[in-house]
């Protein structure tokens, strides 16, 4: 079988990559990454015993943005300066100007393809389409699969989940949208959980988290 699941490494400064957390997604890239970099998943508990944590650089995904928030803050508390790497499937398609943060995963097939920038601890998942004219992603962002985004400014922690298309859209910090969500023309002012444009719920990912629905 002929498929090409490796990463392009960004950020990479050559030592070997701790993803930390037990994470399905964090398991699911280590059994890719394992293959040509040096590369461990271990539990955030294990790389606290880490001694000598400059040894090492650092990656960590999952869908669950509290526990991705408190994975990463662990980690910099422990080691303030981690170096935090990048993936990007070799099967996506990123425009060369677009901007990717640390700790930002970029699943297979998704396709960018304009000067977008995306931010630290972002996470955009298979067949998404950020597309046409640039969209602005903050730190924590999290695109479930085959979604589409044109032209939005997604607040720090906006969490999408499967088959949405937000166009035009801006949100406020850690909102969240079901799935299927259509949203054309809105800005969002209030953080909350979404259905489309409308606010259903004022609890956000960080206390209500949708997992995927």
């Amino acid at each position: 079988m002929n498929m090409d699941l490796s990463y392009d490494i960004l950020h990479d400064n050559g030592k070997k990559i701790l993803l930390i957390g037990k994470t399905r997604f964090n398991n699911e890239i280590w059994n890719t990454l394992k293959l040509f970099r040096d590369a461990e998943c271990i539990s955030y508990e294990e790389f606290l015993e880490i001694e000598h944590k400059d040894n090492y650089q650092y990656f960590t995904a999952g869908s669950n943005t509290a526990f991705q928030v408190k994975v990463v803050e662990i980690i910099k508390g422990a080691y303030p300066d981690a170096n935090f790497v990048s993936l990007v499937s070799n099967s996506a398609q990123v425009h060369p100007e677009c901007e990717i943060g640390r700790n930002t995963m970029i699943a297979s097939y998704v396709l960018i393809n304009n000067a977008s920038k995306i931010g630290n601890n972002c996470c955009i998942q298979y067949y998404c389409n950020i597309g046409h004219t640039p969209s602005e992603l903050g730190d924590y962002c999290f695109v479930a699969p085959y979604s589409n985004i044109v032209e939005c400014k997604l607040a720090k922690g906006t969490w999408i989940g499967q088959y949405c298309r937000l166009l035009f859209v801006t949100t406020n910090e850690w909102s969240q949208f079901y799935m299927t969500s259509r949203v054309i023309r809105k800005n969002l002012d209030k953080s909350g959980t979404y259905k489309h444009h409308k606010l259903v719920d004022e609890q956000t990912c960080l206390t209500n988290w949708l997992d995927q629905e």
